[in-house]
């Protein structure tokens, strides 16, 4: 059996640095360095160059294990892989990315495991390519790109890593807990993972994380107070919404970096267009005002055989329950006035007003109460 060559890459350092530590864990024990079969060549090293750091890579692949039966050679946290593609070569001199894609084209060693991780290797080029074919057959290609922010699909895209993350610990999480997580980290992964260890810790024992967990021992945020505020808002629960203005305004005093109280309607700007879409979308299917969980989940199969593809049917079933909730307590007129209270309460803001009226004036005219309906 030939060696074994696996890659980790793409362009979230975080979760790729997070993931090869815990393969490397799998293969050496908890700890990797006390292992005398890994040798690791320190790709991040401030004092080497790509060339001698690949050079040291090279020869190692070529040299049999010695003192042990087998070898893993760690090319740890390779951060220079922009200048390793930009060496030259030509048909009589490959560059050392193309020497070693030859190298593991050929073969790799008998009981030599090679690991590679840092982000920027370039799928266009010869490299990936040989290295990704080799991976297949003998070894493992590890790709981790970042979540835009701006992507439409980003909450949902947020919250199943949240969820992906939480099944790796074999924690189930509540759904309103994983959507509170993945808008309150604002695509923030390292916030994100000390986060879930704060809360794997506090709910040892149980079977999984709650949304009341997350408000027990989550770190109070502009990202935090944001969706708290608004959900308060969506559920028209005017008290639970002015009660946490002191909160944030504590935050604008605390001198945080740029205009949080923005921030915070933009977040219940958010939360509203998806409520409208739903609404939207809820006349569309003709789903029921009773509507359950379970039938959500059978829309959104049904949808999905379907071929349907958007931010709709990617909501998780319970999530579009609880939102359908809120959708009802809106009249069509009420909606519209709820866009012209952010507007206002935008305005008013930007041109100086007090920040503290405006989001308690926005709190009473959005979730005060329901205007009489004829």
């Amino acid at each position: 059996m030939s060696g074994q060559l696996h890659i980790f890459s793409g362009s979230d350092n975080f979760s790729i640095k997070e993931s090869v530590t815990k393969f490397i864990r799998k293969l050496c024990g908890d700890s990797p360095e006390d292992n005398p079969a890994l040798e690791i060549i320190r790709g991040d090293s401030d004092t080497e160059k790509y060339d001698a750091l690949l050079d040291q890579l090279i020869n190692s692949v070529t040299t049999p294990p010695f003192l042990t039966p087998e070898k893993i050679i760690w090319l740890r946290h390779f951060d220079k892989f922009d200048a390793a593609f930009a060496e030259s070569s030509d048909k009589k001199r490959k560059n050392r990315l193309e020497y070693l894609a030859g190298l593991f084209k050929d073969g790799i060693m008998d009981g030599i495991t090679v690991v590679i991780d840092g982000p920027g290797i370039d799928r266009k080029r010869t490299f990936y390519k040989v290295c990704a074919a080799v991976c297949k057959e003998n070894g493992s290609l590890n790709w981790f790109d970042k979540i835009d922010p701006k992507a439409r699909d980003f909450g949902v895209a947020m919250t199943r890593r949240v969820q992906d993350m939480c099944a790796a610990e074999n924690k189930r999480i509540a759904p309103d807990a994983a959507t509170f997580l993945a808008e309150t980290s604002a695509g923030d992964l390292p916030r994100l993972r000390n986060e879930l260890d704060k809360l794997l810790a506090y709910t040892e024992g149980q079977p999984g994380i709650t949304l009341a967990d997350c408000h027990a021992v989550c770190t109070v945020t502009p990202e935090a107070l944001s969706w708290e505020f608004s959900g308060a808002l969506a559920e028209r629960n005017a008290p639970k919404a002015i009660a946490l203005i002191p909160a944030i305004i504590g935050t604008l005093e605390q001198g945080s970096s740029g205009k949080v109280e923005l921030a915070i309607l933009g977040a219940v700007s958010s939360e509203f267009k998806k409520l409208l879409t739903l609404k939207c979308e809820g006349e569309r299917y003709s789903i029921p005002n009773n509507a359950s969980p379970s039938f959500f989940e059978s829309l959104f199969a049904d949808l999905k055989n379907q071929g349907v593809k958007n931010s709709f049917v990617s909501l998780h079933p319970f999530r579009a329950f609880k939102m359908w909730g809120n959708v009802k307590r809106f009249t069509p007129q009420e909606m519209a006035d709820v866009f012209d209270a952010i507007f206002e309460a935008n305005r008013a803001i930007v041109t100086g007003s007090d920040a503290r009226r405006c989001l308690e004036n926005l709190a009473i005219r959005i979730a005060g109460p329901a205007k009489k309906r004829i």
